[in-house]
């Protein structure tokens, strides 16, 4: 009969040749694995360069696309509801710009004060000026 010792070692011995065998294995094609995991994050960091150039670019032509629609005076009331333009003008003349004129004449006197492009069209710019000078004069009045 075998000792319960011998069969304890032949163990330990196999598991030391698998182990060293598995070490010796990935050693030997460690550059390998190197160069894969180097083209892999390569391809993902253009990958992610490429993404991140046409999120770019989709929110640029969004932008524009909003600058667009927002760049209405009244001959282009079909962007603007009335009840839209009525609540802009009803801003600007809370910000003491009093125009009993159309809403591109308002508009046009709100941006010289604030030294905007004095069109007269409502752009994101003016109409992000206006937002924060209203939320400015009802927080003062708290």
């Amino acid at each position: 009969m075998v000792k319960k010792e011998y069969i304890v070692y032949l163990v330990f011995i196999t598991m030391a040749s698998v182990l060293l065998g598995m070490t010796f294995a990935f050693l030997k094609d460690f550059p390998t694995f190197v160069q894969e995991i180097l083209q892999s994050d390569s391809a993902s960091n253009i990958k992610e360069e490429t993404t991140k150039e046409k999120e770019t670019i989709n929110n640029a032509d969004q932008q524009n696309i909003s600058a667009k629609k927002m760049s209405a005076s009244d001959s282009e009331s079909q962007v603007l509801t009335k009840q839209e333009i009525e609540e802009i003008k009803s801003m600007i003349a809370s910000l003491g710009i009093e125009s009993d004129s159309s809403l591109s004449e308002a508009l046009k006197q709100y941006q010289e004060t604030k030294a905007l492009d004095a069109n007269g069209i409502l752009t994101l710019e003016t109409l992000d000026a206006i937002i924060k000078d209203m939320t400015i004069k009802r927080t003062a009045s708290l």
